[in-house]
């Protein structure tokens, strides 16, 4: 599947009260130019490889019942994947991560992110997170409608390089600013 088709299923799952934390490059350009009207809950982490997850966590702690979707790319995770112990530590149901696995730094011009043999599923696994693998949106749909479980869900989703959507227009202090105001309205209803 594409990342567009991927991130497509996704949304259409995820409850519209969820925070959405995105990598930086071709994911974070799709999924702005998918979320139109529900942009103020996305927080793009440009320039941060290996922060989703630790952003991701840290607005749940934060906002005890706040949804959380974390999505991060196999590259970005191999860049700081202590993150994952620290998931399961701290983290709780109420976060969900995709992780886009093209096993390529696609945004910069495809160099492999990692040896043939390695499942980032398997490594999840291993320390404990509840993982699940996708070939398909099928797949993809079906992780998404489970129930949550009491440690944070992991789906490892297997995609193909894509042309991506155009550059993301804003700034990331207007993208902060409008993240953080969507965040203070959730706490105000919550």
């Amino acid at each position: 599947m594409t990342r567009t088709e991927l991130l497509g299923t996704v949304l259409a799952c995820t409850p519209r009260t969820a925070a959405i934390v995105a990598p930086l490059g071709f994911t974070a350009r799709d999924l702005y130019a998918n979320t139109g009207e529900d942009r103020d809950r996305c927080f793009f982490n440009f320039g941060a490889m290996g922060s989703v997850i630790p952003f991701a966590l840290g607005v749940s702690l934060a906002i005890p019942g706040i949804s959380v979707l974390a999505l991060e790319g196999d590259g970005s995770l191999l860049m700081n994947l202590g993150c994952l112990v620290t998931l399961r530590r701290y983290g709780g149901a109420a976060i969900t991560v995709v992780i886009l696995d093209n096993r390529c730094y696609e945004s910069t011009g495809g160099q492999p992110s990692q040896p043939p043999s390695l499942s980032l599923a398997q490594v999840c696994h291993a320390i404990g997170l509840e993982t699940d693998a996708a070939e398909t949106v099928d797949d993809v749909a079906r992780f998404m409608r489970k129930p949550a479980a009491a440690v944070p869900r992991i789906l490892v989703a297997r995609t193909i390089p894509s042309d991506p959507a155009p550059r993301v227009p804003i700034t990331p202090a207007s993208m902060a600013h409008a993240f953080a105001s969507w965040l203070a309205a959730t706490r105000e209803w919550r």
